[in-house]
């Protein structure tokens, strides 16, 4: 025995069993005050939390017996309970309903008579169902006409062979038992089997939607039952599971468990908001290599007042609560450092393509058959098959062009200025019309 708890003076014993359920014999039931019950024995003056044998099973309503004993008003089946912090809930004992309105019933007579005469009908209405319901079941357990005896069967049978062991004999009696079990509990009609699957997915959906409302209400981990119960009674998911014990125990796996869920909660949200933080940067830094504007030299402060300066109002937002909020500065940092070092990668590579490019039209452009290109503009056709043959002639991995169609562009120019430079000087001086961009 657990003593719970420890021996009272005499001097507050009297408030002790005034609070106190008084069960059959010297047994009283008490409430914790954490929503379990523990039970005191007046003859040893000792308490115990384990349920004394003749109350086995009856814990729920020992303990809705205990909540309607302390109700601090009662009106007809309505009785007016303390939630705390001054805020009263009521609670109407024949329908299990919790609400936090007074009901229209409170305090009005005739009110009162009207539900209770209602409620009279309706649980002669439940009764009869309920005397239905065993009905069936009682003509469903009617036994079928059962196949003869084994000692008959034995009778008219041919000689059985002989066993070989003992053993062999037991396996085949046993196997023989189990056949007229199955003959005796014929299986289930397809309708049956349908309406307990339905059941079944019916007490799974109400169960998850407790949970839900836990979570909706955001019920922490080692919550007790008694703080949670003024948030929860009246919310129809918790009306919803039929009895206090089943509520009880599904409250009670929940909070056992929401520390783990929270904890995977947490992780997905820190790696969703890496996800989204590292793709916004990335996304930034390839439009900037797009445009030619990246600079390896930047660092994270500058780079988010850049996105901030380009992104609108509630896009920003939406990064700050999202992945900025979530996340360290550490590990901002080292996200912008991954990005930086695969923008860095990515720009060797633009570099190498536009070395090569410029190359190319320098070589190219200062032959005698392309010497009309020289002039050109960029959007000329001969000109545009001539860069297609650049890519067409690149190694595989290297065809797909990596330089923007502005990058490429840019590139024409410097090559144009670069083997043309005293007509680029004039045509800049005198506005000379010889080249068009």
């Amino acid at each position: 025995m657990t003593t719970v708890p420890p021996p009272l003076p005499e001097s507050e014993l009297a408030l002790f069993r005034l609070h106190a359920l008084q069960l059959r014999g010297e047994w009283s039931a008490h409430d914790d005050g954490a929503g379990r019950l523990f039970y005191f024995d007046e003859a040893s003056q000792h308490s115990q939390w384990e349920t004394p044998p003749a109350f086995a099973g009856r814990e729920g309503e020992l303990m809705m017996a205990l909540m309607l004993q302390h109700a601090v008003a009662r009106s007809g089946a309505w009785t007016a309970h303390d939630a705390g912090h001054g805020t009263l809930y009521y609670f109407n004992e024949r329908t299990r309903e919790s609400v936090w309105e007074r009901p229209a019933e409170w305090g009005a007579p005739e009110l009162e008579a009207r539900a209770e005469a209602e409620a009279r009908t309706r649980a002669a209405e439940e009764e009869r169902e309920r005397q239905l319901a065993t009905q069936r079941k009682m003509k469903a357990k009617e036994p079928k006409p059962k196949r003869k005896s084994r000692a008959v069967d034995a009778a008219i049978a041919p000689p059985a062979r002989a066993f070989e062991t003992e053993a062999e004999a037991e396996e085949e009696a046993v196997r023989q038992d189990a056949a007229e079990v199955e003959e005796k509990e014929p299986p289930k009609t397809e309708e049956e089997r349908a309406a307990d699957e339905r059941q079944q997915a019916a007490e799974r959906k109400r169960t998850e939607a407790f949970r839900q409302m836990l979570r909706d209400k955001k019920v922490m981990p080692f919550t007790k039952w008694s703080v949670a119960m003024p948030r929860i009674i009246s919310d129809p998911r918790f009306v919803a599971i039929p009895t206090m014990d089943e509520r009880r125990a599904i409250f009670e796996h929940f909070v056992q468990h929401r520390r783990d869920d929270l904890k995977a909660e947490k992780k997905n949200k820190l790696k969703d908001a890496k996800k989204a933080f590292s793709a916004l940067l990335r996304g930034h830094f390839a439009q900037q290599l797009r445009d030619g504007a990246w600079d390896a030299k930047t660092d994270l402060s500058v780079t988010l007042a850049t996105l901030e300066a380009a992104l609108d109002a509630e896009q920003f937002k939406s990064v700050q609560e999202n992945a900025m909020a979530l996340l360290p500065t550490s590990t901002q940092k080292k996200l912008f450092e991954k990005a930086m070092a695969d923008a860095k990668e990515t720009a060797d590579k633009h570099k190498t393509e536009e070395t090569a490019l410029v190359e190319f039209l320098r070589t190219e452009l200062t032959t005698t058959a392309a010497a009309s290109l020289r002039d050109a503009r960029w959007e000329n056709e001969q000109l545009q098959q001539l860069v297609a043959s650049f890519y067409a002639s690149r190694a595989e991995d290297a065809a797909a062009p990596l330089l923007s169609k502005e990058l490429q562009r840019r590139v024409f120019r410097r090559v144009q200025d670069a083997i043309a430079p005293a007509r680029s000087h004039r045509d800049s001086k005198y506005g000379g019309g010889g080249r068009h961009y």
